[in-house]
Order: structure tokens, then C-alpha cells, then sequence
């Protein structure tokens, strides 16, 4: 990994999570998962950089950081492995106060947070049931069933998500599904049987065989008569 690399994506990670910014940089999200695409082994140093402003103290960076890996994981496939490993998943849950994740603990420490503290806990919850219905079958995918399965036995309760994402799809995604769907449409599409003109109706066929049989039958008589 040359240095202008790590250089490019660490700026890039920066900037989309920025702390002057109040609402996620979908532009800038979506630049990063398409430039991730076209550099794979760049992930790990990626996730590296986002793991560090999802801790910063400020709850805005922390905010864009969280939606920066919720547009990798509906965007970049090749993302998806490293957010299901489960020091980073567990890295997550750590953010959510073991009251909320674990309300049924014996123990926990009495602690208070904010509204926006709340719906920031509360989203790591949504994402992980998402990533859990949409991505738990799967092989690369298990760990997000299983962390979702375990908080449920200790009784966290985890948002709706009766709502779609507002989460925005890359471009390139869209231009190879849709390309992909049109292939489809074309094979699926049968176009129906042209009528021949120059075929013949049945009874225009029962009239040429009467004619024939009876041009036949006459063509002997004359034979044997001269």
C-alpha cells in the first residue's frame, strides 16, 4: 500500500465525516465505497480510520461515521466481511450503554444520556438487525445472526424498521443491475409465432389432396382403357 493511498482514503474518510457537518455526506459516501471497489485491499486500513471517528468525541463525527458504514454495507460488497467480523461488531455494541443492549442483567451501571446519545444507540441497534435480517444466512454473514440472536435472549429490545433506509445506491450498482435486468427482460420476452403467408389452410389442403386423388384414379382409367 503506497502512502498517497492510505493518504487518499484517510482524507476521504475524513471529510465525509467531518464535524462541521449535521447530516451524512451521501456524495462523499458514495465516492468512498466506489473507490473501495476499485481498490479492495484498501478496506482493512479503511475500517481502521472509520473505527477511529466512530470513537471521537464528538457525537456528529461519531453520527456521519455510523452512516459511512451503513452505505459501505449497501454498497461494497467487499466491505461486508470486515463489518461482520465480530471484534468489529462487538466494537459497536460496546457504544450502546448495557442497559439498553442487556435490561434484563442483574447488574448494570445507572447511566443517563441524551436524546441524541439515544437515537445514536439506537441506530447501531437497527443497523445490526438489518445486517442480521438481510445478511445472517449467509456464510460471511453469520456473526451478525448470532449477535443479533444473543442480545434478543437478554431481552434488548431493537427499533422497528417498518421504514426504508434513506440510504442512497452507487451508480455503478445501479448501471450493472439494471443493464443485468434488461438481459434478463430480453431473454424472458418470447415474441409470438408469425403467421406464414405463403401457408396453405386445411381446406385448401383437403381440396388440392381430393383434386390429386381424383386426377390419380381418372389418369389410371385412361391407361388401361388406351
Amino acid at each position: 500500500m503506497s502512502h498517497a493511498d492510505t493518504s487518499s482514503i484517510e482524507h476521504a474518510i475524513i471529510r465525509a465525516t467531518h464535524d462541521i457537518l449535521t447530516k451524512p455526506d451521501w456524495s462523499a459516501n458514495i465516492g468512498i465505497c466506489d473507490w473501495l471497489k476499485r481498490r479492495p485491499m484498501h478496506i482493512p486500513q479503511a475500517i481502521r480510520i472509520i473505527r477511529i471517528r466512530l470513537k471521537h468525541k464528538s457525537l456528529a463525527v461519531q453520527n456521519t461515521a455510523l452512516e459511512l458504514v451503513a452505505t459501505l454495507m449497501k454498497n461494497c460488497s467487499e466491505v461486508r466481511p470486515a463489518v461482520a467480523d465480530p471484534e468489529f461488531i462487538k466494537f459497536l455494541l460496546n457504544k450502546v450503554p448495557k442497559k439498553l443492549k442487556e435490561p434484563n442483567a442483574r447488574f448494570f451501571l445507572i447511566t443517563s444520556w441524551s436524546r441524541a446519545e439515544g437515537q445514536h444507540f439506537e441506530r447501531i441497534l437497527a443497523l445490526l438487525k438489518s445486517w442480521a435480517r438481510e445478511y445472517g444466512n449467509s456464510s460471511r454473514g453469520r456473526t451478525f445472526r448470532q449477535f443479533y440472536d444473543l442480545l434478543k435472549s437478554t431481552g434488548c429490545k431493537f427499533p422497528s424498521l417498518s421504514g426504508g433506509d434513506n440510504i442512497p445506491v452507487s451508480k455503478h450498482r445501479d448501471k450493472k443491475s439494471s443493464s443485468s435486468n434488461r438481459r434478463q427482460e430480453r431473454k424472458a420476452t418470447v415474441a409470438p409465432p408469425k403467421s406464414d403467408p405463403k401457408a396453405f389452410t386445411d381446406r385448401e389442403c383437403r381440396t388440392a389432396y381430393d383434386f390429386f386423388f381424383s386426377f390419380s384414379f381418372y389418369a389410371k382409367v385412361f391407361t388401361l382403357l388406351y
